[in-house]
C-alpha cells in the first residue's frame, strides 16, 4: 500500500512538470494569417496581420527576427527598413520598440510584406505594431 501511495504521489508531482514544458500553440485570432498562408498567396506593400512564434531574436545580423507559423517563416524587421533605392519610407519612419517580444513567444504582427525586384526571396516583413499572445514559458 505504501508503495502505491508513493507511486501515485510521484505521478501527481511529476506530471505537471512534464506537461508544463510542453506549451501548446495558443489559438490564432480571427482574421489573422499564418506565415505559410501569407507566403502561399503574398500580399505586398499592404498592411496585414500575421500570427506566429518568434525565433532568432537577437541572433541575426539584422534588426529582425523570424516569425514561424504553418511550417513557413517570414523575417520581421523592426529597424533599418529602407526601400531598395536607399531612402527610408516614409522618411521619418522610426524603429519599433520590441520590448515584450521573446524568442519562442507567440505574437501577432501588423505591417507589410515587402517586394524588392533585386531579391530572389520575398520574406521581409516591415513591422508597424505587435501584440503578444503568449510569452515563452
Amino acid at each position: 500500500m505504501e508503495r502505491k501511495c508513493i507511486t501515485l504521489f510521484l505521478i501527481i508531482l511529476i506530471n505537471p512538470l512534464i506537461l508544463g514544458g510542453c506549451a501548446k500553440e495558443p489559438p490564432r485570432p480571427d482574421g489573422v494569417l499564418t506565415s505559410a498562408e501569407l507566403l502561399a498567396d503574398p500580399v505586398y506593400n499592404t498592411s496585414i496581420q500575421v500570427y506566429g512564434q518568434v525565433h532568432g531574436l537577437g541572433e541575426f545580423e539584422c534588426p529582425c527576427f523570424a516569425l514561424k507559423s504553418g511550417d513557413q517563416q517570414i523575417y520581421v524587421w523592426f529597424d533599418m527598413m529602407v526601400e531598395s533605392d536607399g531612402s527610408p519610407t516614409p522618411p521619418t519612419r522610426p524603429p519599433i520598440d520590441i520590448e515584450g517580444i521573446e524568442n519562442d513567444g507567440w505574437i501577432v504582427v501588423t505591417g507589410e510584406l515587402k517586394y524588392f525586384e533585386d531579391f530572389k526571396v520575398h520574406k521581409d516583413f516591415w513591422l508597424t505594431e505587435f501584440e503578444v499572445i503568449q510569452k515563452n514559458k
